[in-house]
């Protein structure tokens, strides 16, 4: 507008552009003297970052500590016998009663 066209006889040539432009940005200068500039910044977006797919998990494995019980079988066993030989006793003793 009222910049000096000559300097020194040579002809003064003026430029426009963006001095500091943050990253991630791009910058489009459109437009002429006559008309008019026009300075376009836009922000480039980021990638984004894709994580990957997570695996499926293995089935753990259960490890169960061997504490050597096996107290529950050998009460009952012993409640079997005892049973098993009271009831032969008492058919024993029976038999040699019918035969006297």
């Amino acid at each position: 507008t009222d910049l000096d066209e000559y300097k020194a006889g040579t002809k003064i040539v003026y430029t426009i552009e963006e001095l500091t432009l943050g990253s991630g940005y791009t910058s489009v200068i459109t437009g002429d003297a006559a008309t008019g500039f026009e300075v376009t910044n836009t922000k480039t977006p980021e990638v984004p970052i894709v994580p990957p797919e997570p695996k499926d998990p293995e089935d753990p494995v259960l490890l169960i500590p061997r504490t050597g019980e096996d107290g529950g079988i050998y009460p009952w066993v012993g409640v079997m016998l005892f049973s098993i030989a009271g009831l032969l006793l008492s058919v024993r003793k029976k038999l040699k009663a019918d035969r006297d």
